[in-house]
């Protein structure tokens, strides 16, 4: 460099090599480390959203179902174990699995017992989320009756996870040897 006149055209052009160099080492590493950011991300609002139906059903004294609907003006939960759809946690005050919206009726009282609770979008495109159940209900004493998973697949498999629902109600992380998605 010249005292007072700035950086040669040379010096710049190394340093923009130097930063391309760099970057195209770190790049892979970042995607990667941003693919088991959102797994993580992910797998964590499944762990939650299960304890918030377990202590919702507990707290309440009710029962709490979550399933997956695609109609929201049906509430029908869909029957299926792959989940594609937005899922929904709700209080089924008529224990029939199914979200009925409230209406006003002539008396300006509710006509419905179900409460929708949250709703959560649908997993992300590029992921699989397979479960052993097409929903899951919690009775007020917070048991499910029927022990069940979540498989989160996601285009990485390293990054898979799996959320084990004991029936008495109690909801952990399953043990990487026990994460196994389909190929």
């Amino acid at each position: 460099m010249i005292a007072g006149r700035g950086f040669t055209l040379l010096e710049q052009m190394v340093c923009i090599a130097i930063i391309a160099v760099l970057s195209a080492i770190a790049l892979p590493n970042f995607s990667e480390l941003i693919d088991k950011t959102e797994a993580d991300n992910f797998s964590r609002s499944l762990f939650h959203l299960m304890q918030y139906g377990r202590y919702t059903a507990i707290s309440r004294k009710s029962n709490v179902v979550i399933c997956q609907i695609e109609d929201l003006t049906q509430g029908d939960c869909i029957l299926n174990k792959n989940w594609q759809h937005p899922y929904y946690v709700f209080i089924d005050g008529d224990r029939n699995r199914k979200l009925t919206l409230p209406t006003l009726a002539s008396t300006g009282e509710s006509d419905t017992k179900d409460v929708l609770l949250r709703a959560y979008p649908a997993k992300p495109d590029s992921a699989t989320l397979i479960t052993t159940r097409e929903s899951f209900s919690f009775s007020p004493p917070g048991t499910t009756g029927n022990a069940g998973s979540m498989t989160y697949c996601p285009a990485n498999p390293y990054h898979a996870a799996r959320i084990i629902v004991m029936s008495s109600g109690r909801v952990r992380y399953a043990r990487p040897e026990e994460i196994s998605c389909p190929t």
